[in-house]
């Protein structure tokens, strides 16, 4: 167990060595009102070796000249102001200095040897941590074999004494390992990469980079990156195994790299947002959980959601659509009114605070405000399913090989319509929106591979029914080619979905006719065949034949 040692002769016995004392720790500003009573500084010996004290001294801060004491190996020594009221809070006594304090604002405190030769000396300021500038909190170093004098090394103390002083509670450790860490978030820099290379963190929050071995460095400066809220970075490449770091003091988005690396896609980011405690931040999956019956979790709460936007918007007069977090989490956002100043565009990525509340079993999030972050972020692939239930909820999911129970009841309803869709085996509810551009259309004949985006319309507490697939737009319905068309001889094209033109590639056909069919079986159009041939339809589902009667027809979509 480390131990103080006060007073003790150890001449003769052990063996001196200078240079190994650090300063670290410093009550410089205790909770007390009037006069400071419990301000004191600890030394340590970082080094193998005791050191003799005799004679060292401080005439700076505060004035000591220190007696024939010693501090043994990975051990503390501790001075203060009034060793008295020290003693009685902190349970041991500490050698008092002479005169003088320790200020508020800033101060130098500098240990000098018996030859008047500095040991350590110490340069704090007072907003290096507001916890310890009189709210009960000393300053400890967090790492021994560092450069004390950089501030990002030095953190309020998390160790409770247990002592209320004037109505706060004093964070200390004299005489004891400092218990706070160097960093809230650490990144490891190995193997030519940052791990992990993206993080999230809050405004006041710091970061440290720890190199494990390699010629690394960080480099995020704005003349690199001008799109940095703030320069950072630990200068030129060292393959020494440095520690880096840096308090992010404003939000944003900061992209660094290695630059010796960064051709081998060396490179991180740091997204810095504000901390919100009206609108806790959380990922989108602790929000959106349920209980037994279905009922959300995180009712009638608020949040800060984050998350990329799917499909488009399905309230022309407010706001309806989804986003979808890092983690493939899901939630509705539903405003039945004004858009806030934003405008749906899927692929960016948005922050929502607002209050969550469920309609008909779907959860949902009432946003407050909405924050564009960026925009043209890459989607999610959907999640093959044969099931709809409370887990593909907001999820961006694909059933496979489906085809209509019913194709009389896709009624293109001025509101939109709800029809079943089937595997074979069991029946499923495709919700088709009246603003995605499916409406309208004809109705997909034969069997199709769907994606779409999770819901729900239950009505009745408990919340376990009612689940759908809602398509995004037309090509999430992808037509299969019958067996019977997979022939050698079939006609061959691109692209399908088509949007104005069709390239055939069957060379036999060119300058012969193609008949094309609506999804009712009625021949719409006769073309002769070019490339490119110009379709010129409304979006919907179309059959293409030849006349050549060696050549199979095949069903497109066009957008």
């Amino acid at each position: 167990m480390k131990q103080l040692m006060l007073f003790l002769c150890i001449t003769g016995i052990l063996p001196f060595v200078n240079g190994q004392v650090i300063i670290n720790e410093i009550m410089f500003n205790p909770p007390e009102s009037g006069t400071d009573n419990l301000e004191y500084i600890e030394f340590y010996n970082a080094g193998n070796q005791a050191v003799s004290l005799k004679d060292f001294s401080i005439k700076d801060a505060v004035v000591i000249t220190f007696p024939d004491t010693a501090i043994a190996p990975n051990s503390f020594f501790v001075i203060c102001v009034n060793s008295l009221k020290f003693d009685s809070v902190f349970g041991f006594p500490a050698l008092e200095w002479t005169s003088g304090g320790l200020r508020n604002t800033d101060e130098v405190i500098t240990l000098l040897d018996a030859s008047q030769n500095p040991i350590d000396s110490v340069h704090y300021y007072g907003n290096w941590s507001p916890e310890a500038n009189g709210n009960g909190a000393s300053l400890e170093l967090c790492r021994a074999n560092i450069d004390n004098n950089l501030e990002n090394y030095w953190n309020a103390s998390k160790n409770s004494i247990g002592i209320e002083v004037n109505g706060k509670f004093l964070y200390a450790s004299p005489n004891a390992a400092n218990n706070s860490l160097c960093s809230d978030h650490t990144i490891n820099v190995s193997d030519f990469k940052f791990d992990p290379a993206n993080i999230e963190i809050y405004v006041g929050e710091k970061v440290e980079w720890i190199n494990k071995g390699g010629h690394h460095n960080i480099n995020g400066e704005k003349s690199l990156f001008p799109g940095n809220p703030e320069s950072f970075g630990n200068g030129q490449a060292s393959t020494a195994l440095w520690s880096y770091i840096f308090k992010f003091n404003q939000p944003g988005l900061y992209n660094y790299q290695c630059d010796v690396h960064a051709s081998n896609g060396m490179k991180g980011t740091v997204r810095v947002k504000v901390k919100d405690d009206l609108y806790p931040s959380l990922p989108i999956g602790l929000v959106s959980s349920t209980d037994f019956n279905g009922v959300a979790d995180s009712l009638n709460k608020r949040f800060s959601l984050e998350g990329v936007v799917y499909g488009v918007n399905l309230r022309p007069i407010g706001l309806q659509f989804t986003i979808i977090d890092q983690f493939n989490d899901g939630i509705a956002v539903f405003l039945s009114s004004g858009n806030l100043g934003y405008t749906v565009a899927e692929g960016d990525l948005i922050r929502v605070k607002g209050l969550i509340n469920q309609f008909n079993g779907l959860i949902q999030i009432v946003p407050d405000t909405i924050t564009k972050l960026s925009s043209g972020n890459s989607l999610f692939q959907p999640t093959v399913v044969n099931y709809l239930n409370e887990s593909t909820e907001s999820q961006l999911i694909q059933m496979k090989k489906m085809e209509l129970v019913d194709p009389n009841t896709w009624s293109n309803n001025p509101l939109g319509f709800t029809v079943k869709i089937t595997d074979g085996t069991n029946s499923f509810d495709m919700r088709i929106d009246n603003d995605v551009n499916i409406h309208g259309t004809p109705a997909p004949v034969g069997k199709f591979d769907l994606t779409g985006l999770g819901s729900q319309f239950d009505a009745i507490n408990p919340f376990l029914e009612g689940y759908q697939i809602q398509p995004r737009y037309l090509s999430d319905i992808k037509l299969i080619v019958d067996s019977e068309n997979a022939s050698k001889d079939r006609i061959e094209f691109y692209p399908n979905p088509v949007n104005d033109f069709i390239y055939i590639k069957n060379k036999d056909l060119i300058g012969t006719n193609l008949n094309i069919y609506n999804a009712q079986g009625l021949m719409i159009q006769t073309l002769k065949v070019q490339n490119p041939l110009s379709v010129n339809l409304p979006p919907g589902i179309y059959f293409i034949n030849s006349t050549e009667q060696k050549y199979s027809g095949l069903r497109f979509l066009k957008l």
